[in-house]
């Protein structure tokens, strides 16, 4: 069985939509771990693999600093002791394998197989979005509204395409309270003020700062009590981490603020091995400024690939402070 890893964030997670409306009580770092996992899975796979987590590159990742292998242990755990329904009746678990023992450091998974319709060779009625997107999300139902949003925009989308041939700027839909509170299983203990300051509010605040869509909402009450909310879900297009969604993001934010800037220290492995010094040009063109040369069209495709991955996995220091040895071999 092929041990597979979760090197990038750039990474897309990709469920069948019934599935992603199903999710049970997970709590929100066992929700990103999940995101991880099914974040390994490729396109091409027929089968499950067997998928491992270091507890270094998930602290880091979710922007967590305890290296607590005992946390990481119990949200894996969560994966396993928390079945959910996607047929009535029907109760399935995410997990029906989880080795700490085998490899020092790591958490291995096996994903239950009866979930295969749900996350292999998908072809419709599914929802995709880009790692990066889940794993700073402070609120505890961040994640989980965050999933649920983007697969009611994205499918209104899409069909919004087919029927206009073009994309529209926003979905407007309404949810009830009662349906939020089975859906998530919210304490029967929180009013209605606490959902809103703690659970809706939490995500508007973290949708925009953290992910590629927002929303607002509008109270409707029967008679003195908040019975549903009508929420307006658009892109997103001022998130902090906009410049990050994707690699023509990240090149066009480049471009516009590493004008003749050092970008990144580096060896170039196609030169004897001198060193070189990344910028951009104000025509938008990759070059060195120790030799003021121009990159290479093609070559330059490949270094703003391995830039983004650097930035998606926070390396790229000219983004913070100072500079970084980079061999590109």
């Amino acid at each position: 069985m092929k041990l597979v890893e979760c090197k990038s964030r750039k990474n897309e997670v990709v469920s069948r939509n019934d599935l992603l409306s199903a999710q049970g009580a997970l709590s929100s770092n066992s929700k990103k771990m999940l995101a991880m996992l099914i974040s390994m899975i490729k396109s091409t796979d027929s089968e499950f693999q067997e998928y491992a987590l270091h507890i270094d590159s998930y602290e880091e990742a979710i922007g967590r600093k305890s290296n607590d292998s005992e946390a990481l242990k119990n949200n894996a755990l969560e994966l396993m002791m928390n079945p959910f329904q996607l047929r009535k009746g029907v109760y399935f678990n995410w997990c029906n394998k989880v080795d700490i023992t085998t490899l020092d450091g790591y958490v291995i998974f096996k994903i239950d197989n009866e979930l295969k319709p749900y996350l292999l060779n998908l072809e419709n009625n599914f929802t995709k979005y880009q790692l990066t997107n889940v794993l700073k999300l402070k609120g505890t139902y961040s994640v989980s509204l965050y999933e649920y949003l983007t697969m009611r925009f994205r499918t209104y989308r899409n069909e919004y395409f087919k029927q206009h041939n073009k994309y529209p700027k926003s979905y407007t839909f309404d949810i009830s309270i009662d349906w939020l509170r089975a859906t998530y299983k919210i304490p029967d203990s929180y009013r209605y003020d606490v959902i809103k300051r703690q659970i809706i509010n939490k995500a508007q605040a973290d949708f925009k700062e953290h992910t590629d869509i927002r929303f607002t909402y509008q109270e409707q009450k029967i008679g003195r009590k908040v019975d549903r909310l009508v929420i307006k879900v658009k892109e997103n297009n001022k998130g902090s981490n906009d410049y990050l969604y994707d690699i023509q993001s990240f090149t066009k934010y480049m471009r516009k603020h590493y004008i003749n800037q050092d970008i990144l220290s580096a060896t170039d492995s196609l030169n004897n091995g001198k060193p070189m010094l990344l910028s951009v040009s104000a025509d938008g063109l990759m070059y060195d400024k120790y030799s003021s040369n121009s990159i290479e069209p093609k070559r330059a495709k490949v270094l703003w690939e391995k830039l983004y991955e650097m930035a998606l996995d926070d390396t790229l220091l000219c983004l913070k402070q100072g500079e970084l040895n980079f061999d590109e071999d």
